[in-house]
């Protein structure tokens, strides 16, 4: 039996002619990344099955899922932007009912700026696009998600007409989209060049030359544009490592920032009259009264304790690392009682991760420990008590939230490096 899978997402354009050119298997399984522009439905009309999972950065991180569907002991696979050659379709077509190999690897026909030239960069190039059980393990790094477990392994010839398509980049910015969101994976695969490097200056320069020695006399614009768009990505690669080794993020320093700005903004206010926040006493500070909800939106929603899933997340909350401040103009009880923090979450975990702690701490020195389990789904709620003395004494009130024992990722290690994260959706202020 022959199995088939291809890993979709909004490619409503591409993805009939894909599993077009796959639809010759036995048993063809789509694994959709939760489109919204009608890519599942055009599934449906070709495909077996069409499996439903949340978006994901990379196909290399559902690529494991997929295959764990397949009943066939002969597998074939693309991406959504991808499709087989008519003579790759009868290729595999007959190596699936008498495989002389356990692993084959497919010359690829990159489509950069819409158009594929064999004397560019990109050319000639080989790609694992169809196995046998037990010959190859899929792995969640990107560019390298794959590892071949058998030394059985088919190379057809570059001349011999059998091949794929990618056809992913249509123009420049499609290109800069895809490099910005696979650099933003931790568990990628960058060249030891861009792990060690030291200087941006120079690794931009070296690398810029070494695709332009790729470029044939004659000046061709488009080859020069292709090598450019390629130098451009290691660059950005190896510059976002040399960011995450800086012992603080782009976006810490702009909270930390923003916090001292606040209060200078505060001690103008005090000292001259001028009104920069929205109620007096209070600044620009979250106004929250018991009995009260305030969901929350970024910057506010800035709790995402997590290295790994990049600045910016599907959630749609900026990440701040280990710590978040929060400050809050948090209203007196009319008779003077003590009020409960309510913050609801979302918990996101690794992998392997079941349950977590996040310490959530007052300016007054009250404590509380809130534990996190990997089964809770949907916003959780958890809570502070706030003491009527500590509201008495201070009309801003400041939450820090933060993970114990939080350590940044190294950027050479190897395996999923997210951790425990935890999205704020609205916090709430009740009568203790």
């Amino acid at each position: 039996m022959i199995s088939g899978f291809v890993i979709s997402y909004n490619r409503a354009r591409l993805i009939e002619t894909c599993l077009r050119s796959v639809r010759f298997v036995d048993e063809l399984i789509v694994l959709d990344m939760s489109s919204t522009d009608g890519t599942t439905e055009i599934a449906r009309r070709f495909a077996d099955r069409v499996i439903t999972v949340p978006l994901a950065t990379h196909p290399e991180g559902v690529r494991a899922l997929a295959a764990a569907e397949c009943r066939g002991d002969f597998v074939v696979f693309l991406d959504d932007d991808e499709c087989l050659s008519p003579e790759a379709i009868t290729f595999l077509a007959r190596e699936g009912r008498d495989p002389s190999a356990d692993v084959y690897r497919l010359p690829c026909r990159h489509h950069i700026l819409g158009r594929h030239d064999e004397r560019a960069y990109y050319w000639p190039q080989r790609h694992v696009r169809a196995f046998r059980r037990g010959g190859l393990e899929f792995v969640p790094t990107v560019h390298a998600g794959l590892r071949i477990l058998s030394d059985r392994v088919c190379d057809p010839s570059f001349d011999a007409r059998i091949c794929f398509h990618n056809i992913s980049h249509a123009d420049t910015g499609q290109w800069v989209e895809k490099m910005n969101r696979y650099t933003s994976v931790p568990d990628r695969n960058s060249s030891r060049h861009a792990v060690a490097m030291s200087s941006p200056l120079h690794f931009a320069k070296s690398h810029i030359a070494a695709y332009a020695g790729r470029v044939p006399e004659g000046g061709d614009p488009y080859l020069e544009a292709v090598a450019v768009l390629r130098a451009v990505y290691d660059i950005v690669d190896a510059i976002k490592l040399w960011e995450e080794r800086q012992a603080e993020t782009g976006m810490e320093r702009f909270a930390g920032f923003c916090r001292d700005m606040g209060a200078r903004y505060d001690a103008l206010e005090s000292a001259s009259g001028l009104v920069t926040g929205s109620e007096a006493g209070c600044g620009s500070r979250l106004q929250l009264l018991p009995g009260e909800v305030i969901a929350l939106n970024a910057p506010h929603a800035a709790l995402a304790l997590i290295e790994g899933w990049g600045r910016r997340e599907g959630w749609g909350r900026w990440t701040l690392g280990p710590r978040a401040d929060l400050d809050l103009c948090l209203a007196a009880r009319d008779d003077g009682g003590d009020v409960d923090l309510v913050v609801a979450a979302r918990p996101y975990f690794a992998l392997d991760q079941a349950e977590a702690t996040v310490t959530a701490r007052l300016g007054d020195g009250t404590q509380a420990e809130w534990r996190y389990r990997a089964d809770e789904t949907g916003p959780v709620s958890r809570r502070i008590r706030v003491r009527a003395a500590y509201l008495a004494a201070e009309p801003v009130i400041r939450l820090v939230l933060e993970v114990p024992g939080y350590r940044r990722p190294v950027p050479a290690e190897t395996g999923d490096p997210r951790r425990f994260g935890l999205g704020v959706s609205w916090i709430g202020a009740e009568s203790a």
